[in-house]
């Protein structure tokens, strides 16, 4: 794992703009078991472009960290660009189940 994310890293080196790339990197992170860098390769990518797919990742590293309100905020706003958005849809689904709107 470490062999890919040390390219990663050097691809976002490389091309500093490249949402996906820092993206995949947010998920090796994530596979890793490393959920700040992880977090912070998200945040990387929200700067580039907002999208819901970037909200649901972060809100999936924030689902890991215990941070449910952060996971709800997330996620409500990757709702908000697209209201279909299912993987959000899913985490805020499993989000409810393990900690409910109070």
């Amino acid at each position: 794992m470490e062999y890919g994310i040390r390219k990663l890293v050097k691809a976002c080196e490389l091309d500093p703009l490249n949402q996906s790339v820092r993206l995949l990197l947010g998920t090796a992170y994530l596979l890793d078991g490393r959920l700040e860098p992880a977090l912070d390769s998200f945040k990387n990518a929200e700067r580039i472009r907002r999208d819901p797919r970037v909200y649901t990742d972060m809100a999936f590293c924030y689902m890991q960290m215990r941070e449910w309100q952060r996971a709800r905020d997330c996620l409500e706003l990757a709702l908000s660009f697209k209201p279909d958005f299912q993987d959000a849809l899913d985490y805020l689904a499993e989000l409810n189940k393990r900690k409910p709107v109070q």
